[in-house]
């Protein structure tokens, strides 16, 4: 009974100790390795050993308190967890991924003093949230890159004025801020190619809905507009709408017209005219022609019919007073005449 034990019983034991050494392994498949890391440190050295298009998985949340420099593609696929750089984060000649980007997982922080908490050249990178606080720096520098920040940037010089920055995009970046940019009252919104540019002067209209446009040369910022500004009613023939200037539209709706307005009246010789316009936004929605007024033929005056019975029964009367007076002095007439004869 003990021989047939003792087989299944090694048996296990192999099959648990390769289970151990394939955890604590990078994983290979299709020529990119996965480091599977819980620590700060075990990053660093993931980081060192990665080679270009590997990926680092998050076993658990961690924090990096050293400053952090990536020249190659890196994946995070963080599963949930977070990975914080508290000493800033250079990606240069490289490009940091996110296997299931913005869900508030990379996040840069910097305290102190230095060129940026995020800078980023000749490279790529995708960022959740940006913190800068200190003196004479910015909150993301970029050069030469594209970057996307999935989630806010803050940059704080309250406490230690010296001209702060947001954003500095120089040399063909385009970066894309999906969050709010929450800086100090000294602090510069942002600046692109040298040129500094306060929250309101972005171009107009926006060549991306729903972004504010920032532009100077061959550098773009877009920031997600996080308070529309409505402006005047926008129509053409058929709807109206008003949009922002960050390129959003709301109340996208039919003309409404209202009643006739008669803005010519017309004669007996000339036509006028008349519209209808949108209840809304005042578009004209038709125009038609009023025809000419045809002329009415003259009337004779009314006759009083009282005045011409009197003169009926006047003449009447005179007419009958003839006829008596006639009937009477003929026959006298005639036999005066037979009398002298």
């Amino acid at each position: 009974m003990k021989s047939k034990l003792r087989k299944p019983l090694s048996v296990l034991s192999a099959l648990l100790m390769i289970a151990g050494l394939l955890a604590a392994a990078p994983i290979t498949a299709s020529a990119a390795t996965v480091f599977k890391v819980q620590s700060g440190s075990e990053f660093v050295s993931a980081l060192g050993s990665a080679a270009d298009g590997d990926t680092i998985e998050l076993t658990r949340s961690i924090v990096c308190t050293v400053p952090i420099r990536i020249d190659k593609t890196i994946i995070i696929d963080h599963g949930g967890n977070s990975l914080a750089f508290e000493a800033g984060l250079t990606v240069e000649g490289g490009e940091l991924k996110q296997s299931d980007p913005g869900l508030d997982a990379i996040n840069v922080h910097l305290d102190g003093s230095g060129t940026a908490a995020l800078i980023v050249r000749d490279g790529k990178a995708e960022i959740d949230n940006v913190y800068a606080y200190g003196t004479d720096m910015c909150a993301v520098y970029v050069s030469n890159s594209t970057v996307g920040i999935y989630g806010n940037i803050t940059c704080d010089c309250t406490h230690a004025p010296g001209g702060c920055v947001g954003v500095v995009a120089e040399s063909n970046s385009t970066i894309t801020i999906d969050g709010y940019m929450m800086l100090s009252d000294d602090a510069t919104y942002i600046k692109i190619n040298n040129t500094a540019k306060t929250q309101a002067q972005h171009e107009t209209p926006t060549n991306r809905p729903e972004y504010l446009t920032y532009k100077d040369g061959t550098s773009t910022v877009w920031v997600r507009c996080s308070e529309h500004v409505w402006g005047e009613w926008e129509m053409d023939a058929a709807k109206h709408w008003l949009e922002c200037s960050c390129g959003a539209i709301r109340e996208l709706e039919d003309h409404i017209p209202g009643d006739w307005i008669i803005d010519k009246a017309a004669t007996a010789t000339t036509a006028g005219s008349k519209y209808r316009e949108c209840e809304i936004c005042g578009q004209v929605t038709a125009i038609e022609t009023i025809a000419a007024i045809a002329p009415i033929p003259a009337q004779p005056d009314p006759v009083d019919e009282s005045v011409q019975t009197r003169r009926l029964l006047l003449w009447g009367g005179i007419a009958l007073g003839a006829a008596v007076l006639a009937a009477a002095v003929i026959p006298f007439a005639v036999a005066r005449k037979r009398k002298k004869g």
